[in-house]
C-alpha cells in the first residue's frame, strides 16, 4: 500500500448534525493499534444503524473522528487497511483522510497558479480515495458513508454522470432514508460543476424530504432554502433563501440560521445571535467566522464598535483549538484559529516562547499545504527573524520553486535580502 508523506486534515464532518457516541473506546482500540476491534466496533455501529436502533449519524460519526492528520491515527487505520483489505470500513475511512491529504496538497489557488507536482499528486490522490470509496459502496450499499464518500468526491471529479449519481443516491435513500445524504448530494447541481442550478436542488428536496423520518423543522420550502444557502448558488437565490431560513427556529441549523439571519438582515433576531456565540462560541472555530460577521452588522448598522466580542471569541476559539490540535495537529482551520488568537495576545507573552510557538505554527501550516509557495515564505521569514539569514535560505527556495515566479514571493525575497 502506498505511503502517505505529508499530513493534512480538514474536518469531514461539519454538516452532521450533533451525535453522542462513546469516542474514548474507538481512540482507546486506535492507541492500542487494534485493527481487529476497530473492525468489530464499525461492525456493530453498522448493524445497529441498519436495525434502527441508531441513526447513520452514529456512523458518521466514527468515521469523523478518524479523519485526523494524528500520524498515530494514520498508521493505524492503513495497518487495518492492510491487515483486511475487503473492510468496507477500512476502505471509507482511508477514502476519506486520501481526500483531506489531497485538498491540502492541492491548495486553494487555481490550477494555472498550482505546482504541477502538486495537481498530479492531489489527481492520483483522488483517484485512489474515489476506487476505495466505490468498492465499499458497491459491496455495501446502504452503509451511508460510503455513499457519502462516493458522492463527495464525484463532485469534482465527475466520474460518473448525473444519471449514475442520481441512481447511487436514490439506492441509499431506499436503505436509509436521511437529510445529510440530500445535503451532499445538493453538491453536485452547483452550475460550476455542470450542474442543474436551483432546480436540482428542488428537485432532490421534493423527491426525498418526504422519505426522511420525521423532523420538525425539515419541510420541503425548508430544505430548498437551506441546500441553497449552504451550497452558495447565485446572489439572488441566496438571498430568498436567506429570508426563509432567517424566519425559522431550528436548534440543529441554528449555525446556517444565525448567518442567514445577517444576510437578510432580519433585525428582530439579530440579539439570538450575540446570546449563541457566548454560549456556543468557544466550542466551534467556525463560529469566529459568524462572529465577524455579526460585529461587522452591528457596527455598520447601528455605529457600534463591537471589536471587543469579535476578539473574546477569536481569544477563545484558539485555546479551544489548542487543545483539539492535540488530536488533529496538522489541520489547517485550528491552526489558522490558533495564529490568530496568537497575534491578539503576542505581546503579553514572553519573546522566546512566542518565537517558538510561532516557528512551529509555521512549520505545521507548511505541512497541512506542502505546495502553498506563501506557507514556505511565512516560515522562512519567521526563521530568518529567529535564526538568521542563512538558516532561512532553504524555506525561501520552496517559496520561489513552488510560487512559479509569483511577484509578490520574489519581490519580497528580494527586499528580505536588501
Amino acid at each position: 500500500m502506498f505511503i502517505l508523506l505529508i499530513l493534512a486534515s480538514p474536518c469531514l464532518a461539519q454538516d452532521s448534525e450533533p451525535v453522542s457516541f462513546e469516542r474514548d473506546a474507538l481512540m482507546d482500540l486506535v492507541h492500542e493499534g487494534d485493527v481487529e476491534g476497530l473492525e468489530a466496533l464499525f461492525a456493530q455501529t453498522h448493524r445497529r444503524v441498519s436495525s434502527g436502533e441508531l441513526r447513520p449519524n452514529h456512523l458518521r460519526a466514527l468515521n469523523t473522528w478518524l479523519i485526523v492528520s494524528d500520524p498515530e491515527v494514520l498508521a493505524v487505520t492503513y495497518d487495518w487497511l492492510d491487515a483486511m483489505p475487503e473492510s468496507i470500513y477500512a476502505k471509507v475511512v482511508v477514502s476519506f483522510q486520501i481526500r483531506q491529504l489531497s485538498s491540502g496538497i492541492r491548495g486553494e489557488r487555481t490550477a494555472i497558479n498550482t505546482h504541477p507536482e502538486a495537481l498530479t499528486r492531489f489527481n492520483y490522490l483522488r483517484e485512489e480515495a474515489f476506487r476505495l470509496a466505490y468498492e465499499a459502496f458497491t459491496a455495501a450499499p446502504g452503509y451511508v458513508p460510503a455513499s457519502d464518500a462516493v458522492i463527495m468526491l464525484n463532485g469534482t471529479m465527475q466520474v460518473f454522470w448525473s444519471e449514475e449519481i442520481d441512481a447511487i443516491i436514490a439506492n441509499t435513500m431506499a436503505l436509509e432514508p436521511n437529510f445529510v445524504t440530500v445535503r451532499r448530494a445538493a453538491f453536485m447541481h452547483l452550475p460550476q460543476w455542470g450542474g442543474e442550478g436551483t432546480s436540482g436542488v428542488e428537485r432532490l428536496c421534493i423527491t426525498y424530504v418526504p422519505q426522511i423520518p420525521a423532523e420538525e423543522w425539515l419541510t420541503v420550502d425548508t430544505c430548498i432554502a437551506l441546500l441553497i444557502w449552504i451550497n452558495s448558488f447565485d446572489e439572488p437565490s441566496r438571498m430568498a433563501a436567506a429570508r426563509v431560513l432567517s424566519k425559522i427556529e431550528a436548534p440543529e441549523l441554528e449555525y446556517e440560521i444565525y448567518n442567514a439571519i445577517i444576510a437578510a438582515d432580519h433585525i428582530e433576531r439579530m440579539d439570538e445571535i450575540g446570546a449563541f456565540l457566548e454560549r456556543e462560541g468557544p466550542k466551534f472555530t467556525k463560529d469566529v467566522e459568524l462572529a465577524q460577521r455579526y460585529v461587522r452588522w452591528v457596527f455598520d448598522t447601528r455605529g457600534t464598535p463591537m471589536g471587543w466580542l469579535e476578539m473574546d471569541i477569536i481569544k477563545q476559539a484558539g485555546e479551544t483549538a489548542s487543545t483539539y490540535l492535540a488530536y488533529d495537529p496538522f489541520n489547517d482551520t485550528l491552526l489558522q484559529a490558533v495564529e490568530r488568537a496568537s497575534n491578539l495576545s503576542g505581546r503579553a507573552r514572553p519573546a522566546d516562547e512566542l518565537e517558538r510557538d510561532t516557528l512551529d505554527l509555521k512549520a505545521r501550516r507548511v505541512a497541512a499545504q506542502p505546495y502553498n509557495a506563501q506557507r514556505w515564505f511565512d516560515l522562512g521569514t519567521q526563521v530568518l527573524i529567529a535564526k538568521g539569514f542563512q538558516e532561512s535560505q532553504p524555506y525561501m527556495a520552496n517559496a520561489i520553486a513552488y510560487g512559479l515566479q509569483r511577484a509578490e514571493i520574489s519581490t519580497g525575497y528580494v527586499n528580505q535580502m536588501g
